[in-house]
């Protein structure tokens, strides 16, 4: 009658054990199998760290050159810019507007003069 009794009531009590018994082993292996795995895979993770790296240092070099053409570009209108408007004022100058009668008046003239 002991003997069922203890049965009885020992019996969940030793399956529950059981359980979290194989609970915490099946952890303990995933954790060591995680752990290899995060050594092995590790190198390639800072291996693509530094390209990733590289890379923004590229592009950070290219807006950087991209921006020095844009002033170079903007440098280069307002020269031309200045050019046309300095011929311009040539040609609206009263010495301007003299060599220009002086050719016409050359040119009306002819090649015998």
């Amino acid at each position: 009658m002991w003997l069922a009794l203890l049965l009885i009531y020992l019996l969940p009590v030793v399956l529950i054990i059981l359980v979290f018994f194989a609970i915490g082993t099946a952890a303990s292996r995933t954790y060591r199998v995680a752990k290899r795995a995060y050594g092995d895979v590790k190198p390639y993770v800072n291996e693509l760290t530094s390209k990733a790296t590289a890379a923004q240092q590229k592009l950070e070099g290219m807006s950087q050159r991209g921006t020095k053409l844009t002033e170079t570009f903007e440098e280069i209108t307002g020269r031309i810019a200045f050019i046309a408007e300095s011929l311009q004022e040539t040609t609206k100058s009263p010495a301007g507007r003299l060599t220009e009668f002086a050719g016409r008046f050359l040119e009306e003239a002819g090649p015998g003069r």
